[in-house]
């Protein structure tokens, strides 16, 4: 088992809650996104799932480039 210093444990407690904070926040964005999504749908009068699917082929360029 290894023993950490507790220098060690300070960063790594603090990198677990640097962690869960960047968590929530993703999760607050994936929601905003969401609900901005289903209002954009609504004024196209499309469902919100070919819009989510437009979406992802417009970025995948930009995420292969990324790689």
């Amino acid at each position: 088992m290894a023993h950490f210093s507790p220098e060690d444990v300070n960063k790594l407690k603090q990198i677990i809650t640097e962690g869960i904070h960047i968590t929530e926040e993703v999760n607050v964005l994936k929601e905003g996104l969401k609900d901005t999504v289903t209002a954009i749908a609504e004024e196209l009068d499309i469902k919100p799932a070919i819009l989510n699917l437009s979406l992802i082929h417009i970025s995948e360029p930009t995420r292969q480039a990324e790689i």
